[in-house]
C-alpha cells in the first residue's frame, strides 16, 4: 500500500475544518445540510460532480476506501478517528471506479439490443488539496454518515481494529503508518522458519492489517 501519511493529514484537516464550521449533531442537522439537495440521490450525483476527474491524479475509489480503513483503524489509538473513517466511507459508496470516456456516469439502466458498447475510462478523485469541493463533500460525506446511509463495513478492518484492541489492553503501545499498526517490542516471541518460538534479538514491527 502507497504512503498514505501526506494524504491523511490534509482529510483530517479538511474534517476538522468542515466539523467546526458546521457541526452536526443527530439526525435533525442531517437533514438540514442535505435539504440544499432534493434527496439523498442528489447528494450522491453532487459528490461526483465534486469529486470524479478525467486526470490522472494518483487517487482512486480505492484510496478512498484505504484511507476509510486507515481511519478506522487509528480510532484504536485516538478514540477520534471513526466518524472520519465514516464520512469517507459513505463518499466512496457514491463514487465509481469507472466513468464514460467523456467523464459522465455510466448510465445505470440496461443496455438496449444493438446500441454500441460503452467506453469506460479509470474515475481519478480530485486532489484534496481542492478545498472548496472537499469540504461540501465533506459535508454531505458527514450528513450521510450521521443518517447511516453507507455503514463502514470492512469485516477484516473491524476484525483487525479488534484485536489491536485486545493488544493495547494487554499494555502494549503502537503506532499506525499507511493502514497498518506497527509495534516495536524486543520482549516479543515469534515463529522462526524452523517451528520454534524465539525471542526477537532486535526492534521488530509487528504489522497488522
Amino acid at each position: 500500500m502507497q504512503d498514505l501519511a501526506d494524504q491523511v493529514e490534509k482529510l483530517r484537516t479538511i474534517f476538522i475544518r468542515s466539523s467546526t464550521a458546521v457541526p452536526m449533531a443527530d439526525e435533525a442537522d442531517a437533514n438540514e445540510v442535505l435539504q440544499r439537495y432534493r434527496n439523498i440521490r442528489d447528494a450522491s450525483d453532487r459528490l461526483f460532480d465534486l469529486l470524479i476527474v478525467l486526470e490522472n491524479t494518483g487517487q482512486t475509489v480505492n484510496t478512498l476506501r484505504a484511507l476509510s480503513s486507515h481511519f478506522f483503524l487509528a480510532n484504536v489509538l485516538d478514540m477520534a478517528s471513526e466518524p472520519i473513517a465514516e464520512a469517507l466511507n459513505n463518499i466512496r459508496a457514491c463514487l465509481p471506479g469507472v466513468v464514460q470516456a467523456d467523464g459522465t456516469k455510466i448510465p445505470s439502466r440496461p443496455i438496449e439490443p444493438g446500441a454500441p458498447a460503452i467506453s469506460k475510462v479509470d474515475a481519478f478523485v480530485r486532489h484534496f488539496d481542492n478545498e472548496t469541493e472537499w469540504q461540501e463533500a465533506m459535508l454531505i460525506g458527514r450528513a450521510l454518515a450521521v443518517l447511516k446511509q453507507y455503514p463502514f463495513s470492512n469485516a477484516q478492518t473491524k476484525a483487525v481494529a479488534d484485536a489491536a484492541t485486545r493488544v493495547k489492553r494487554l499494555g502494549y503501545s503502537f503506532s499506525i503508518h499507511s493502514g497498518k499498526y506497527h509495534l516495536v517490542d524486543a520482549d516479543l516471541f515469534i515463529l522462526a522458519e524452523n517451528g520454534h518460538s524465539r525471542r526477537c534479538v532486535t526492534p521488530t514491527t509487528w504489522v497488522f492489517a
